[in-house]
């Protein structure tokens, strides 16, 4: 053949070959976000931020079932990373850290952000109904459905819970008012207002600074729940646990970075709000309640902790103090244009309805 064939030969081939490839780049079902089945997709991995201990009660029993059920809901389609602890982001972090894509997903304390979700702040300030974590959860949940506040339009909410009434853990017995009178107690910022109302010394500072701020005596009680006593070991360093369930309500929430929900294909969004719902249903709503009561125990049982429950007489006393508390704040939102009233309403009429259903 002459070199001028083969010329030809060759360039028919080349031709041929590129003309094959047309086509074979990527179309837009394996394009993330474009897609509404997640057939062509490799494995999603996210990152979950918690800050709880790594051995504490949360990360060891309820964050596996957060994992197990949205990945199994993907059919492994999803993969969780957990980094607890405060390892990728600390707490009070965690919300707006998720929200700018440090972290993907992440488990947050609510009550960490004072000031940063105004109408949830509601829920969490003392005078509160809550009886329990599953009245609480309820609560807080339907009344966000009902209001849906600008609050959380740049970050997808999973699901909200809450840990119920807290209780103040001391080193001194707490029986009445006067017992309260000048003690550095420790509490977050939003709780402050109460301590104070009450006659004791709030000093602010996160549950992790909380152990030896009550080991060198720097406080003398803690509020906080239950819980904490075995999560952050606290029952070590109190003797005395008195129930103050109308000064405190944490508020929590699992949370996921909004570019991040947009990118995911629809039947892995429906998969993941399936698999929370069943988690919050199942176990997030009751989790604290259960957690409480175990702490409560294992500190009675252990470390010889004493509880002390104030008479309604007495109740009433330490009530009457900060019941300005909601009333003050509900004039404040609706001061900025927000529907305090509304909130404070929804707050009384569902906190009566669900812990009636709970008693």
């Amino acid at each position: 053949m002459t070199r001028k064939g083969l010329l030809i030969i060759s360039i028919l081939l080349l031709v041929f070959s590129l003309l094959s490839c047309i086509g074979c780049g990527p179309s837009a079902s394996d394009t993330p976000g474009d897609a509404t089945t997640g057939d062509d997709f490799d494995t999603i991995e996210l990152s979950f931020a918690g800050f709880m201990p790594a051995n504490s009660p949360f990360e060891k029993e309820l964050m596996p079932y957060i994992v197990e059920e949205i990945e199994a809901a993907t059919d492994g389609r999803v993969k969780i990373v957990a980094y607890p602890g405060g390892t990728l982001l600390e707490g009070g972090n965690i919300f707006d850290g998720v929200m700018e894509g440090v972290a993907d997903m992440g488990h947050e304390s609510l009550s960490w952000v004072e000031g940063r979700l105004p109408v949830s702040d509601i829920f969490k300030k003392s005078g509160v109904p809550f009886e329990s974590s599953k009245s609480a959860s309820r609560t807080f949940s339907e009344a966000m459905e009902i209001l849906r506040p600008d609050e959380y339009k740049d970050i997808k909410v999973l699901m909200f819970f809450c840990t119920g009434p807290g209780n103040i853990h001391s080193n001194v017995p707490i029986r009445c008012l006067e017992d309260f009178q000048g003690l550095e107690v420790r509490c977050i910022g939003s709780d402050s207002p109460a301590i104070t109302a009450l006659g004791a010394t709030p000093v602010t500072m996160t549950h992790a600074e909380s152990y030896e701020a009550l080991q060198k005596g720097i406080v003398k009680a803690n509020l906080a729940s239950n819980e904490t006593l075995t999560a952050w070991n606290l029952a070590e360093v109190t003797k005395y646990t008195t129930l103050t369930p109308f000064l405190y309500n944490g508020l929590q929430a699992v949370v996921m970075n909004l570019d991040v929900w947009n990118s995911l294909p629809a039947d892995i969004q429906n998969a993941i709000e399936t698999a929370s719902k069943k988690v919050w249903e199942e176990h997030a709503i009751g989790f604290f309640d259960t957690q409480s009561e175990a702490a409560l125990q294992y500190a009675i049982e252990e470390t010889g902790q004493e509880v002390i429950t104030l008479s309604d007489e007495e109740a009433a006393r330490w009530k009457e103090k900060i019941a300005f508390i909601i009333d003050e704040y509900a004039e404040e939102l609706n001061g900025r244009g927000l529907p305090g009233t509304e909130v404070k309403e929804l707050v009384f009429e569902l906190g009566e309805k669900y812990n009636e259903m709970y008693r």
